[in-house]
């Protein structure tokens, strides 16, 4: 009988590399708290970041920030392949204060959201990925410990070659085109700074002079969002600050961050992060 133990990887890091032959687009908005780093290892997708659109290509890396609303889409050859990693500090803390100190976790406020990576970065990323995936996740329980901390200095060492080539960027003064039509850019910065007031789409093709049919139609082809998720995901993104306060009542939470009523608010928190704000704050020890 076999009595090994069960597999029991670290809560606060993940890693898989997925390939598709077909068409795909998420189909939900997406939005986590941990620090995601996507790697295209082959093909091309759209990436939508906050409020952005960029073209991705192979041997690019996207740095999503936690708590960033994002989503991936289908252009040209369907066929792509990637590496996601996900984690959140907490994995980290074997390594303070070094980290703290190095200031590693800068790349993901950086204005730089997608890498083209140099040939010399490019190699040498493939290869601390290609070792993290071989490690996770740990073969038995026992080795959890000894695993855990390899992967921890290999994030380490991937969060330093990131760092380095943002600089390596920045010297170069480069800019990254994004991949967004002009007239939804403005109107996805619009509803950035505006998401707590009435906003339709009836508004919003009235303000900037194009028709509701047109500007939907554009809107989900240029974003991969309906204009009412996009919306949501806003509102639901900085509810989720405010709810970090005590101080503040659910139904207050609501009312700032552009909903109608708590019934709508609450049923669009659970759709976007899948549990309720009251459960969210049982989450935070609110």
């Amino acid at each position: 009988m076999d009595t090994s133990p069960l597999v029991v990887p670290h809560p606060g890091f993940s890693i898989e590399i997925l390939g598709r032959k077909t068409e795909y687009n998420m189909y939900n908005y997406h939005l986590h708290q941990e620090f995601e780093i996507y790697y295209l290892v082959s093909g091309e997708r759209k990436y939508f970041i906050d409020d952005n659109i960029y073209k991705v290509k192979t041997g690019n890396m996207v740095l999503i920030d936690a708590n960033e609303i994002h989503k991936t889409g289908s252009i040209g050859n369907h066929h792509h392949e990637r590496i996601v990693i996900y984690f959140n500090d907490s994995f980290l803390n074997d390594l303070y204060p070094h980290i703290s100190n190095l200031d590693l976790l800068s790349c993901f406020k950086s204005e730089y959201r997608v890498l083209p990576l140099s040939f010399k970065h490019k190699k040498h990323i493939e290869i601390i990925l290609n070792k993290m995936l071989e490690i996770y996740p740990s073969e038995n329980y026992s080795e959890n410990l000894r695993k855990d901390f390899y992967l921890q200095i290999l994030l380490a060492e991937l969060l330093i070659l990131i760092n380095v080539s943002i600089d390596e960027l920045k010297e170069k003064e480069y800019h990254y085109s994004q991949f967004m039509h002009p007239k939804i850019s403005q109107i996805v910065q619009y509803i950035n700074s505006n998401y707590y007031k009435p906003i339709t789409l009836t508004s919003m093709a009235e303000k900037f002079y194009i028709s509701p049919s047109y500007l939907s139609k554009l809107f989900k082809n240029t974003t991969n969002f309906t204009f009412t998720e996009y919306i949501n995901n806003v509102r639901i993104k900085n509810a989720k600050k405010l709810l970090e306060e005590p101080s503040y009542r659910i139904i207050d939470v609501a009312y700032k961050v552009g909903f109608a009523n708590n019934t709508h608010f609450t049923r669009t928190f659970k759709e976007v992060t899948g549990m309720s704000p009251t459960d969210y704050r049982k989450l935070l020890d609110l």
